[in-house]
């Protein structure tokens, strides 16, 4: 009689090692996805906003819009389709959904001219955010800091009421002499409280045309970022102290258009004495060293500095207005 082999234990033994083998293959898969997923986050959670990234109120996104004091991109990252419309004032806004935002960002893969019809901004340039919520533009920040775009601006929020939230401070104006005597070049030492004089001009104005004795540089775009860093981070990077909420801080750019916008985001972070120079460089005229010149954006061709005669200022008027404004000590 023939040998009969135990076909049964065969078949168990081998359909056990096959499921162990899928088992093990299964673990294996799911280890490297739980890898991967590791690293995705790490690379994710690695990647933050820049320094010059900062929130804006409505008030001074609203004045940013309407007075468009320096270069910006406005982007709406909401989905699209998104269900509130905007406001008035951001309706020429770009549309690009924050999950689009880093293709379109990438000059390699062309997204944004695709999507708008023209070129993306330069990395130079202002991109500021607005969306539905504040995580969705942090995350908007945090993708545009690592395409290269380290100036952004953040708006994340309800836009129901953003007319009625969007409500200007008061101007505080002062003129050029009053704002000499603060920084103690004309009138008698010692009679005018303390003040800080910000210089909100680009590096290349001021190393062409002269920037007034006493004055402190900040570049405008970089005032909200400035606005929210402690007093260390601020001296580290300004080379100054910060002023505090309750100090007289003065603004200043070429004429008064960006000191303006300046002042609003000030009186957001609590500052109650914050004036703007009304004359700005352009109408300074007591120094020779600061010149007088027409605006011109970054990369455009420097204007000439225009001649003026020097003028004298006049103490009883400065006098008068310092001691209205209660900048004079009595």
């Amino acid at each position: 009689m023939p040998s009969i082999t135990n076909v049964g234990g065969s078949v168990t033994s081998a359909l056990a090692l096959t499921l162990l083998a899928w088992g093990f293959r299964l673990f294996r898969a799911a280890a490297l996805r739980s890898d991967a997923a590791k690293k995705a986050h790490a690379k994710h959670a690695s990647r933050k906003m820049s320094r010059f990234a900062a929130h804006l109120s409505p008030a001074s996104l609203r004045l940013l819009v309407e007075s468009d004091p320096f270069p910006h991109t406005i982007v709406d990252i909401r989905p699209t389709g998104a269900k509130d419309p905007l406001p008035d004032c951001l309706k020429e806004s770009t549309a690009i959904p924050v999950r689009e935002l880093e293709a379109a960002l990438t000059p390699r893969k062309g997204n944004w001219q695709e999507a708008v019809g023209s070129e993306p901004p330069s990395p130079e340039s202002t991109l500021v955010f607005v969306g539905d919520s504040q995580q969705d533009v942090k995350e908007a920040a945090v993708i545009a800091a690592a395409c290269g775009y380290q100036k952004c601006l953040l708006f994340g929020g309800d836009f129901s009421d953003f007319d009625m939230d969007a409500s200007l401070a008061p101007k505080k104006m002062l003129s050029r002499d009053a704002t000499a005597a603060l920084l103690g070049l004309v009138g008698p030492a010692g009679v005018c409280v303390d003040a800080c004089v910000l210089d909100l001009r680009r590096h290349d104005e001021r190393a062409l045309y002269g920037c007034i004795p006493g004055t402190k540089h900040l570049p405008v775009d970089q005032i909200p970022a400035a606005m929210e860093m402690e007093d260390e981070a601020w001296k580290k990077v300004y080379g100054f102290p910060k002023p505090g909420v309750g100090d007289v801080v003065v603004m200043q750019c070429r004429t008064n258009r960006r000191a303006a916008w300046a002042a609003q985001v000030c009186a957001d972070h609590g500052y109650k004495s914050c004036f703007v120079y009304k004359s700005g460089a352009y109408g300074w005229r007591l120094d020779p060293s600061v010149k007088a010149y027409a605006s011109y954006e970054m990369g455009e061709c420097p204007p000439e500095p225009e001649p003026f005669g020097l003028e004298v200022p006049d103490p009883a008027a400065t006098a008068k207005e310092l001691i209205e404004l209660g900048l004079m000590r009595l």
